[in-house]
């Protein structure tokens, strides 16, 4: 998502590791939110943020994963230190990683180890210049992290005619038809940001070939943001089309077979299992759980009109310059961005915004 270029103060830091206070977070004072079947607390904050002060001014942009232990992957919003957290939030790990941005995380199984997929956008908001988005030497990244979190494999920018063409390639999610799923191994990568493609490749990363949203839908992908696999006796690969306000469903060979949310959702950008049922985000402020035939069930969180606000995700000062925003509330989302879902039915959020969100919604039994 390109960041508006601002001018913008830069407060001091104190590089430390201090606990957010977790006042609203508390079980017994949390709001209670969504409908029937579908109840939970709102705890908020939740975590154990490292380096609180940088964490304030860095604008976030990524996503949550959860790992077989399930412990929740997240990222420091400033910079690319990954964290790992345990169900309450408190900080197990933190690893330095050598890119620019955790926008995908994906975890999978491969031999019987687990491993991390990072889907690196090659470019950070910098509070240091006002906000602007300054785009990395190294340039986007896709790699493969082990339990030490070391690279072990990285997928290059496949061999499309429309990078030679002079297209841009901003990768933002890659999963994978991984052995648990029935699958061969086989990597499915967003160019989400560039060019608007989603790429099947082999386990090694060669191309096997290319989706461009026209296959069923009528027309191109416009953003396809994130990547989820929708495991069964039929698995199927779900592409948020994020501009075009759908999700984008095919098979496991590349077959279109039917579109999600028209009409009904609002940049759908997140997808993760819930149960039977699916949770999407909306970048414009809400959840939405969907059962299995793709029909609303519940919706948390609605505040889709904040996304007319000055400045949003943010706000503007005085002078016109991005800030935090002083419009958020338990119980309202801002600009969820990454989703995860637990073993036990807790589901986790970012959000993207000037010093990050992080929420955890708690099932009520």
């Amino acid at each position: 998502m390109p960041c508006p270029r601002r001018t913008n103060g830069v407060p001091g830091c104190r590089l430390a590791c201090a606990r957010i206070e977790r006042v609203v977070g508390r079980s017994d004072t949390a709001p209670i939110v969504g409908s029937g079947d579908h109840r939970y607390r709102w705890l908020e904050p939740w975590v154990t943020v490292p380096e609180p002060e940088l964490a304030a001014v860095g604008w976030a942009e990524h996503d949550i994963a959860i790992t077989a232990k399930q412990t929740v992957l997240a990222c420091h919003p400033t910079r690319a230190l990954l964290l790992e957290l345990d169900a309450a939030g408190e900080l197990l790990r933190t690893d330095e990683l050598p890119l620019t941005e955790c926008h995908g995380l994906t975890t999978v199984c491969d031999g019987g180890q687990e491993y991390v997929w990072v889907a690196d956008v090659g470019a950070k908001c910098d509070y240091r210049r006002g906000y602007e988005e300054i785009r990395a030497a190294a340039g986007p990244r896709v790699v493969k992290l082990d339990g030490e979190r070391r690279v072990v494999q990285r997928v290059s920018q496949p061999p499309h005619s429309a990078y030679r063409a002079g297209g841009a390639y901003v990768p933002t999610s890659l999963v994978v038809f991984d052995h648990p799923l029935g699958g061969n191994g086989e990597l499915w990568l967003a160019d989400g940001y560039g060019s608007n493609l989603v790429h099947r490749l082999d386990p090694t990363g060669s191309p096997v070939g290319t989706l461009t949203g026209e296959e069923g839908a009528g027309h191109a992908f416009e953003c396809p943001h994130t990547l989820w696999i929708n495991p069964g006796d039929d698995p199927e690969l779900w592409i948020t089309d994020r501009k075009h306000d759908r999700i984008q469903v095919y098979d496991l060979e590349g077959a279109f077979k039917r579109t999600v949310g028209d009409g009904f959702l609002i940049r759908p950008t997140g997808l993760a299992k819930l149960g039977d049922e699916v949770a999407v985000i909306e970048l414009f402020g809400r959840l939405t759980i969907l059962d299995a035939e793709d029909a609303v069930v519940c919706r948390i969180g609605d505040n889709v009109e904040v996304q007319k606000t000055p400045g949003w995700p943010n706000e503007l000062d005085d002078a016109g310059r991005q800030r935090r925003t002083s419009l958020l509330r338990p119980g309202k989302l801002n600009s969820p961005h990454g989703i995860g879902v637990d073993a036990g039915g807790s589901i986790y959020l970012s959000e993207w915004l000037i010093g990050g969100r992080y929420i955890k919604l708690e099932p009520i039994d």
